[in-house]
């Protein structure tokens, strides 16, 4: 029985080892392709692919799903840590802070993507590892979410107190863009990276919302994704932080449904190849008010 416990624990720390080494070796990737390429997109594009076969590799070598949550925490915690310090460094010795920080995004979300396109290949026989494996992953990445959506509305997108303005007009600003955009004064680009900001903040939390309050009332949960960006702008502008602007809350409530329909559809894939839903639970009449 000795011998066995020894040559488990044996097992269990080459396993470890193989897992820091192998998110060690795509950390130094990231960090390498952010640094020497001149696209960010496709420096973002070649570390997400070594994303995915660094998780394929531990996942070969460790054949369990649950192994790929140590997996993705070197790189998350690592690219997420250089991205805070860029600031500081003024971009000059390293690659700008939303390249890394989207490369944080990418080192959570790949091995996530990996996992459940594995246990849809595979069905409900991995359906218990991938809820064990998603549950930990989910909890990880909603306090980070949380900790920097607080941190942008209160740090980041901070204006001197003078530029802070109340425009209760709906589409008032967007139409402002496009005025920009006609005469030629404001590029297109900017008007995609205001909207994409808007939206893709408030994706995550349109997600969680459907995710745990799957047993509320379908305007109460429409309710609750309404209700962070009202309350985030309203905050700005009695705080003197940021202007209160309702394009920003409606494309934020915007980002909150397209999460909400992301997870619908996650969702009803789980419970067809894996007779569960999504975060592992039983398949209920009342989801949603109807079995999908």
């Amino acid at each position: 029985m000795n011998r066995r416990n020894v040559l488990g624990n044996q097992i269990e720390e080459s396993k470890t080892m193989w897992i820091v080494l192998i998110s060690l070796l795509v950390c130094i990737l990231q960090l390498v392709l952010c640094s020497v390429m001149d696209s960010g997109w496709v420096a973002l594009l070649l570390s997400g692919l070594g994303l995915l076969l660094g998780g394929i590799l531990v996942h070969f070598i460790t054949g369990e799903l649950g192994e790929l949550f140590s997996y993705l925490l070197i790189p998350c915690i690592v690219s997420g840590g250089v991205g805070m310090i860029l600031p500081q460094l003024e971009g000059e010795v390293l690659p700008p802070t939303t390249t890394v920080l989207i490369g944080c995004l990418l080192a959570w979300l790949v091995p996530v993507v990996y996992a459940c396109l594995f246990t849809w290949a595979e069905g409900s026989t991995v359906m218990p590892q991938f809820a064990g494996f998603y549950k930990k992953a989910a909890l990880f990445f909603y306090v980070v979410y949380f900790a920097l959506l607080i941190y942008w509305f209160v740090a980041y997108c901070r204006v001197p107190e003078q530029e802070v303005i109340l425009q209760p007009i709906p589409f008032a600003s967007f139409a402002a863009y496009i005025d920009g955009i006609i005469s030629e004064t404001v590029p297109v680009q900017r008007l995609v990276q205001y909207l994409a900001e808007r939206i893709l903040l408030f994706l995550p939390y349109g997600f969680f919302i459907a995710m745990v309050g799957r047993k509320l009332h379908s305007l109460l949960r429409l309710g609750l994704v309404l209700m962070l960006p009202l309350l985030v702008e309203l905050w700005q502008y009695v705080l003197k932080f940021h202007s209160c602007d309702a394009d920003d809350a409606i494309f934020a409530f915007l980002g909150g449904l397209f999460g909400m329909l992301l997870f619908v559809i996650f969702n009803a894939l789980f419970q067809k190849t894996t007779g569960k839903n999504f975060d592992g639970s039983e398949v209920e009449r009342d989801y949603y008010g109807r079995r999908i």
